[in-house]
């Protein structure tokens, strides 16, 4: 131990197994807990906000290759602490190790090292491993700067297309110019300025001097490639599942013999913790109406006001009203199998689980078929940075299946009966003057609907 590490720490360091093994099971618990809120967070960016969905994607691909990266070193250090457990409970039973007395012929040779070696070994990488973890979060938020200012633009309200003029005019010029300018003057006429040797003696500079200059360059960046590689693998399915996008059309499934549903399409199987995406059936299988959830879009809102403002693209769609959230409707087209769907009611909503803003109709199956069939939702968008006015036609494909309304058969009244449970006769005749011989007799379930009979 270093002479100037002063008393006090060398007792922490002695006893920081304890907060280590209660910190990583907590957080683990944690990081198993939040990807479900980075993802309805990065949703209602998108959603309720309007941000660009491929600036949401990037920061939540990200968060979530931050919080996998977290979630394998967590796991291997409480791995690696429970190995440590193991061997310091074994160097308590056995505090010298190996019986050298008692060793065969063949392994007496061998010079077996004390647990005490594995355990002083495995003590120093675990606290490496969760060195390491509280190092990535700072160069995470480090990377992550740039997100705040360009959402808060959003957040303000501002129009659309001036928040990416200001975006690609201002803010990444600025930020990535003023990088660019402060690295080259801290290079040279800023080499002995305070501002460079608080940099070179800042937590982050520090820790990662302190892993080179121990491991060495080439170990350090294989470190960090293996883990890049790792974490990669493991998230790549989550990062491209990032499903709150706008502007384009959802798979065509019907071309295909076999439709595949996807259960986040049907209120009845979906994660109820987890926002809309696009929009919802009530179920697969439906009998006289759909009942149809549209997740809301701010970017809508903003093709809206596009459209007004643009006399051609207004006088293309003379039915479209003002601009406004409750007017998004009027942008929607619905199919059935390819046939357009008549005018429908519209009501604006909050979904009852997610509590997200969107739209519900009802859309009448009385004029259909039983059997499979596919609803499907297009309407127009807003490319800003094309400034066109772009028709996904498919938007939305939902497959789903009416089911035959089977009439229950008529209720016949039951005749009221005596007291043998013997039918009351009508029209005077008892059932015991019916005769067998004549062309006709009486029902006895005592509707009065007589049957012909043949002569034998």
């Amino acid at each position: 131990m270093d002479e100037h590490t002063p008393p006090w720490l060398v007792e922490v360091q002695n006893k920081s197994w304890e907060p280590e093994i209660l910190i990583s099971g907590l957080t683990l618990t944690f990081l198993f807990l939040i990807p479900d809120a980075v993802y309805n967070f990065f949703g209602m960016l998108v959603q309720d906000y309007g941000v660009w969905d491929a600036y949401a994607r990037m920061l939540y691909a990200i968060s979530i290759a931050w919080l996998v990266g977290l979630k394998l070193v967590l796991l291997g250090h409480l791995a690696l602490r429970g190995l440590w457990t193991g061997l310091v409970g074994l160097s308590y039973v056995y505090p010298h190790g190996v019986n050298r007395a008692r060793l065969p012929k063949e392994h007496a040779a061998i010079d077996f090292p004390s647990p005490a070696h594995f355990i002083v070994r495995l003590e120093k990488l675990c606290s490496l491993l969760f060195s390491f973890i509280f190092a990535s979060i700072i160069f995470v938020l480090g990377v992550l700067l740039l997100a705040p200012p360009i959402i808060a633009l959003f957040f303000v309200g501002l129009d659309r297309a001036m928040i990416r003029t200001i975006t690609l005019l201002g803010v990444l010029p600025l930020v990535l110019g003023g990088t660019l300018l402060a690295m080259i003057l801290l290079g040279t006429k800023w080499k002995e300025s305070r501002l460079k040797a608080w940099l070179d003696t800042s937590l982050f500079s520090t820790i990662l001097t302190i892993y080179v200059s121990n491991l060495g360059r080439g170990r350090t960046l294989t470190a960090f490639l293996v883990l890049f590689l790792a974490v990669t693998a493991l998230s790549y399915d989550s990062i491209t599942g990032f499903p709150f996008v706008n502007d384009a059309d959802a798979v065509a499934e019907e071309e295909q013999p076999l439709t595949t549903l996807d259960p986040a399409d049907y209120e009845s199987t979906r994660n109820p913790k987890l926002r809309v995406d696009r929009a919802t059936l009530a179920s697969y299988r439906a009998e006289d109406a759909l009942e149809l959830f549209v997740a809301a879009y701010a970017e809508d809102e903003h093709t809206l006001k596009v459209i007004a403002g643009d006399p051609a693209l207004h006088d293309a769609r003379p039915s479209l009203g003002g601009p406004g959230p409750h007017a998004v409707p009027q942008l929607f087209e619905l199919h059935i199998d390819d046939e357009p769907v008549p005018e429908l009611r519209w009501l604006a909503t909050q979904h009852p689980a997610t509590m997200q803003p969107g739209f519900v109709t009802r859309v009448p199956l009385s004029q259909l078929e039983a059997g499979p069939h596919h609803l499907t939702l297009g309407k127009p968008v807003w490319k800003i940075g094309k400034r066109e006015l772009r028709e996904f036609k498919r938007w939305q494909v939902l497959p789903f299946e009416r089911e035959t309304v089977v009439a229950s058969p008529p209720v016949t009244p039951e005749a009221p009966t005596t007291q043998n449970s013997q039918p009351i006769p009508k029209e005077g005749i008892s059932p015991s003057h019916s005769s067998t011989s004549g062309t006709t007799r009486t029902d006895p379930s005592g509707s009065g609907m007589n049957e012909p009979l043949s002569n034998s």
